[in-house]
């Protein structure tokens, strides 16, 4: 692709997407793409792995409590909102009776008030 076009393939098929999108979908043509005003903190490509999902902010902004299998079982990790380093594992599902399956479909994650614990 980088002979024939001048650019990667990953380049290719971010260009062809958003072209597609303002075709289709012309009411989001004219809206920012994520990309170009946020920074990413979970890659699943570069992870390896599939889910990634409920992101949930604590009070104050700063960390963000979340559903993963980065590590092959489903996971509950706490990460920073500034940087997308991994500040604990909360729950290591699928390992242990009690969180045999945590029925990722049901309910959510919350803080309490004051940021220092969570609910599931």
């Amino acid at each position: 692709y980088m002979s024939v076009l001048g650019k990667s393939l990953e380049d290719l098929s971010i260009e062809w997407h958003r072209k597609l999108r303002a075709e289709h979908w012309p009411d989001v043509k004219d809206r920012e793409i994520p990309e170009d005003f946020a920074t990413r903190l979970t890659d699943h490509k570069e992870l390896r792995n599939y889910i990634n999902m409920a992101p949930t902010f604590n009070p104050t902004g700063d960390k963000i409590a979340f559903l993963t299998d980065r590590n092959d079982y489903k996971e509950i990790m706490i990460m920073s909102a500034i940087d997308g380093r991994i500040i604990d594992t909360v729950v290591k599902g699928e390992k242990a009776g009690e969180y045999e399956e945590m029925h990722w479909l049901r309910g959510g994650i919350t803080w309490s008030p004051d940021g220092k614990m969570i609910a599931y």
